[in-house]
């Protein structure tokens, strides 16, 4: 019997380094867990986590299913112009990019018949789009600021098109709108 007391408090000595470490780690993750939560936040991340976890609870069949979004189109009126909401099909796999591509095309039969137009110069194209922290990037080609039949308010038409249509994201708390790489002169919040 003599000889067991020896192994016996080794395995005690192993249980109480264990424990320690279990408890160390569990009181590193509840000091640093509410900053590492706040990082996630701002970052984004838990948005995009909580996208993805959606879209994969609601649609294990397709990985390309379409979700309805909201994009803005004009309507020219007397004192300027009115927002015309339409909604279109895009991916899930590329949301934000395939709904500014959808703005692009213009307006669809549909919304032309309830008198919607776009100031988007019709040969603009999308170079890029990246979100990070909720603010929205959107690159397009010189295009988009050549001069419309509305002049200078067809062009601020344009880019609150652009404003709206993003803002239609949840998430998306601002936008810069680039050109070529470079802040719109223009871009005003």
């Amino acid at each position: 019997m003599g000889e067991k007391k020896p192994g016996r408090r080794s395995v005690n000595v192993l249980l109480i380094a264990y424990v320690s470490v279990i408890a160390l780690g569990t009181l590193l993750i509840i000091v640093t867990l509410p900053k590492i939560m706040t990082a996630l936040d701002e970052s984004g991340m838990t948005r995009l986590v909580k996208e993805r976890l959606l879209k994969s609870g609601t649609d294990n069949t397709t990985t390309n299913s379409n979700q309805a979004r909201t994009i803005y189109f004009v309507v020219p009126q007397s004192s300027g112009f009115a927002y015309q909401p339409a909604t279109v099909m895009v991916p899930q796999n590329l949301p934000y990019r395939q709904t500014v591509e959808a703005l692009l095309k213009g307006p669809s039969v549909d919304a032309l018949a309830l008198g919607s137009i776009s100031c988007i110069p019709a040969s603009t194209r999308l170079i890029g789009l990246t979100v990070s922290q909720q603010i929205a990037y959107i690159d397009f080609t010189r295009e988009f600021t050549y001069e419309t039949v509305w002049g200078q308010s067809g062009k601020d038409a344009a880019i609150e098109q652009v404003r709206r249509t993003m803002r239609s994201f949840t998430g998306i708390r601002d936008i810069v709108i680039l050109v070529e790489g470079k802040p719109l002169q223009s871009n005003v919040q």
